[in-house]
């Protein structure tokens, strides 16, 4: 860890904030996340100053803050919830815990509102690496961020992602993140893509949570393909698969609708999906 650092001092025009990095959670599973504070580009090198990393949760009434560390330009740190609880000294174990960089060191607490994200570019982003370690001491990451979403919203995916064997098991964790510090409900339901009556299992689901969705195997053959919906809220879908021993893992995540449209209007074109599916 490194002593509070003696911060480069910033117009006020160049005090921006990082994306959000949540903290897995997965029954059987520690997760990690490793914050770097340094320019996924090459041509921000040099510009990045020392920076304070912090924790956010909400309690469902507002947004509370801490500073946990700071990172020197180049450093980066890995964080478990035990790691944050004995550096805060506090109890975050029912929590939904998310981290981000931040030229300000004001503790103060976010009420109302989640302070808007954004990096000093917004392509690349600037990510974290997320990982779930199991019990058997097997892990799996994937490089990620997230930023609030709209409220309401809606979540469409297909399933092609979950994996199917006797010894396997899935887990989806539906992350979400809104700028409002309460917690709504959702459902997420998982329908099958041929017949759209058919609803596999339906899960309720809360905002500014990673929640934990099992996934039963009464839908996992190769000729079956699923497809994930929630119309209450938006989200990140990853799908974590296992074998029966934790020793085997993968976690990946599927692109929203928008990422498959090359050109022209993308948010038009993902209204469209939805519309046909939801």
């Amino acid at each position: 860890m490194n002593p509070l650092y003696t911060f480069a001092k910033n117009k006020p025009q160049d005090e921006m904030n990082m994306p959000y990095y949540p903290i897995l959670s997965a029954p059987g599973f520690v997760g990690a996340t490793t914050i770097y504070n340094f320019a996924p580009n090459n041509w921000e090198r040099g510009s990045t100053p020392a920076k304070y990393l912090s924790a956010v949760w909400s309690d469902g009434r507002r947004w509370n803050r801490a500073v946990v560390t700071s990172l020197l330009p180049g450093d980066s740190l890995e964080l478990t919830i035990e790691d944050i609880q004995q550096l805060l000294s506090r109890d975050l174990s029912s929590a939904t815990v998310f981290t981000y960089l931040s030229n300000n060191a004001d503790q103060g607490e976010l009420h109302q509102s989640l302070e808007s994200s954004r990096a000093t570019t917004i392509a690349p982003a600037w990510r974290a690496t997320l990982s779930l370690k199991s019990s058997a001491g097997a892990k799996t990451s994937y490089q990620g961020e997230i930023e609030p979403f709209p409220s309401p919203g809606s979540l469409l995916t297909f399933g092609h992602l979950i994996q199917s064997g006797a010894e396997t098991q899935n887990f989806l964790l539906f992350i979400n993140l809104e700028k409002n510090p309460s917690f709504r409900s959702g459902s997420l339901e998982i329908r099958d893509a041929r017949n759209q009556e058919h609803i596999y299992q339906s899960n309720t689901v809360l905002s500014n949570t990673v929640n934990i969705v099992p996934l039963y195997c009464n839908f996992k053959t190769e000729n079956t393909l699923v497809y994930i919906s929630c119309r209450q809220m938006s989200g990140i879908p990853l799908f974590l698969s296992f074998s029966s021993n934790r020793k085997f893992l993968s976690l990946e995540h599927t692109h929203p609708p928008a990422s498959l449209v090359i050109h022209g209007n993308r948010r038009r074109a993902q209204q469209l999906l939805k519309q046909q599916w939801l």
